[in-house]
């Protein structure tokens, strides 16, 4: 289930939100805040709280939820399905297509799941990247079979990914 954190985590789209821009002074600031997905196909959503811990580290806390009803749209007892705590470091930055990028190394560990195939302690460590735009956060896509760079970072952004800062 989590081959890497962010993918674990879910995501979304949601273009409608607006956020003004924050000016940042280092690497790490501009993701500082709580982002959150858009729902999704499995009536799920992310949250992503992330902190600095460093001018090019962060901790990034993601917990999804399971509502239950399309659109997220229960309130009826939803289900926190999933939670990781990741150590992140900003290595460097790369292109893809016309966008800058943020190459990030993680260790990810699952603090809460219903997944038993991974269960709670399970550590996973792995290469993304992280696009910050205005109020939108996306990550690479980080699916196994989808294409890496020499160095084992993604070569292209993934659509499903996508947080807005709350």
């Amino acid at each position: 289930m989590i081959a890497t954190f962010l993918a674990a985590c879910g995501g979304g789209e949601n273009s409608s939100a607006t956020t003004p821009t924050i000016p940042t002074t280092s690497a790490a600031e501009k993701y500082v805040g709580t982002w959150l997905s858009d729902c999704d196909t499995f009536t799920e959503r992310t949250r992503l709280v992330i902190t600095k811990t460093s001018e090019k580290s962060l901790r990034i806390v993601g917990t999804t939820t399971d509502f239950g009803a399309a659109n997220c749209a229960s309130t009826n007892n939803p289900v926190v399905v999933l939670t990781v705590d990741a150590t992140v470091s900003l290595v460097g930055t790369k292109t893809i297509g016309t966008d800058t990028v943020d190459t990030i190394t993680a260790v990810a560990t699952v603090t809460q799941t219903t997944d038993t195939t991974e269960p709670v302690g399970t550590v996973k460590n792995f290469q993304d990247v992280l696009k910050f735009s205005g109020n939108q956060l996306q990550t690479g896509d980080t699916d196994p079979a989808a294409p890496k760079d020499p160095s084992g970072f993604p070569t292209r952004l993934d659509p499903s990914q996508i947080y807005i800062k709350q």
